[in-house]
């Protein structure tokens, strides 16, 4: 319900906005077409599916203030609804995707304050993200306040509200409030080594409902990039504490460790990159909580394409102990090839395989306005994922930005 009155609000106040204000839209289409096979949860296979998603923006700027509208329409081919994504501002099939007032220079030059409905990534989107995979996408009701100035570095706070419609019992499923800060203080180049980032973070979930959401739980942590000559590392880690739904402690965390090689001065091979990411498991023997929960983050983007590693909704998931290895090859200026290799166990000592995924996937740009995409995807079931022989998904994609 406050959603609903958030957006009015914002809404009626572009009627004003309109008379004066310059106006730039922009529009976006996209078709994915899926075959899969013996996804998790699924033993029987599926035909192709055809996920189309239209975004239709409009940007008003009048000197310091500033107002987006964005249209969406996402559907399955041949279905009347489409209901995907965990984290959604409606469950019709139309909506507004994003709808927000920006004010430039609130405070001095560099501040801004955003307030409405708007998608929002931080970091590496590991922990936020616009989700853009799913066909649906993700948008948070609320503000950010962020600034870009140079002499004590960039940052935000923000406060957000997600409703999670997917629960049955509605009446009793309260909003999550979300806030937290999100600094990049400036950093020193050192002697022979670029430190090129550093990003400390924190968070609080709240949910006061009396459902399986009621949580009230505290995300801190960092992420630091470095490069060394043809090398680039990167290296996250957060602690999560608090209590769940029943008053149970949570004691988890995460890391994340990759190595980039550029590789342009070798034919074909543009870099690659050796991952190691852990997400804690909850150990089911003990009271408290240790899985690491993740549930705005884009899964897709770092663990492939089968939902069991894509999604850590709570603390008491398995979790994931992965390694990686990802090739970007690059034939024409034009053209390259995607080539990921994932090795997944649960997120513990010792724990057990949960499989392992090959992703091949061809790019082609478009000119300056669309972009072309075949994948495939292979997967070999492990003892723990509760399937057997491999499943395996291709994919076509086809996305215009005019």
């Amino acid at each position: 319900m406050q959603q609903i009155k958030l957006i009015t609000v914002i809404f009626a106040s572009f009627a004003g906005f309109l008379m004066a204000a310059d106006m730039d839209w922009q529009a976006q289409f996209r078709a994915r077409m899926e075959r899969p096979d013996k996804l998790p949860d699924d033993q029987i296979s599926a035909a192709t599916i055809t996920h189309l998603r239209s975004r239709l923006m409009f940007h008003m700027q009048k000197d310091y203030l500033s107002a987006v509208m964005q249209f969406q329409d996402v559907r399955y081919l041949g279905a009347d609804q489409s209901n995907s994504g965990l984290t959604k501002p409606d469950s019709t099939n139309f909506g507004l995707h994003q709808v927000y007032l920006s004010i430039d220079q609130l405070f001095s030059p560099g501040w801004k304050l955003t307030i409405g409905r708007f998608e929002m990534n931080l970091g590496n989107q590991r922990l936020f993200s616009p989700n853009n995979w799913n066909n649906y996408g993700r948008s948070f009701d609320g503000f950010r306040l962020q600034t870009s100035g140079q002499r004590y570095g960039a940052g935000e706070i923000f406060y957000l509200k997600v409703y999670e419609a997917f629960l049955d019992n509605l009446s009793d499923n309260h909003d999550t409030d979300i806030n937290g800060i999100y600094l990049r203080p400036v950093t020193l180049n050192l002697s022979g080594l670029g430190l090129n980032r550093l990003e400390i973070y924190g968070y609080q979930e709240i949910n006061r409902g009396n459902t399986a959401r009621r949580i009230k739980r505290t995300t801190y942590g960092s992420r630091l990039i470095l490069s060394l000559l043809i090398f680039g590392f990167e290296v996250e880690g957060a602690r999560q504490i608090g209590t769940d739904d029943n008053n149970n402690d949570i004691n988890s965390w995460f890391s994340v460790a990759n190595l980039e090689i550029k590789t342009r001065f070798l034919p074909i091979i543009k870099k690659i990159t050796i991952g190691r990411e852990f997400y804690a498991g909850d150990d089911t023997s003990t009271i408290s909580r240790e899985g690491f929960a993740n549930p705005y983050g884009a899964g897709h983007k770092f663990h492939g394409y089968f939902d069991a590693h894509k999604y850590f909704r709570d603390n008491q998931q398995t979790g994931l102990s992965e390694w990686n290895v990802k090739l970007n090859l690059t034939f024409k200026p034009h053209i390259s090839t995607l080539i990921h290799y994932h090795s997944f166990s649960e997120g513990w000592e010792n724990g057990r395989r949960l499989g392992n995924e090959l992703n091949l996937e061809y790019i082609q740009k478009i000119g300056q306005y669309g972009r072309f995409t075949m994948g495939y995807a292979i997967y070999n079931y492990g003892p723990a994922s509760g399937e057997s022989g491999t499943g395996e998904i291709a994919y076509t994609v086809l996305s215009i930005t005019l």
